[in-house]
């Protein structure tokens, strides 16, 4: 379990998350961010294509 990837969801991409949680996650080590749900299909898109 150690050398494998944890792949995380994230249901809501307001500013908290888009500034803070999503930064801070990617900084980790064998995290993975792998969808992103917001309140629109595109928004969540948007966010998801910042990453």
């Amino acid at each position: 379990m150690a050398n494998e990837s944890v792949r995380l969801g994230l249901i809501g991409a307001g500013r908290n998350t888009r500034d803070r949680h999503i930064p801070g996650f990617l900084n980790v080590e064998g995290v993975e961010l792998a969808a992103v749900a917001n309140r629109s299909r595109e928004s969540g898109q948007r966010v998801a294509g910042g990453v």
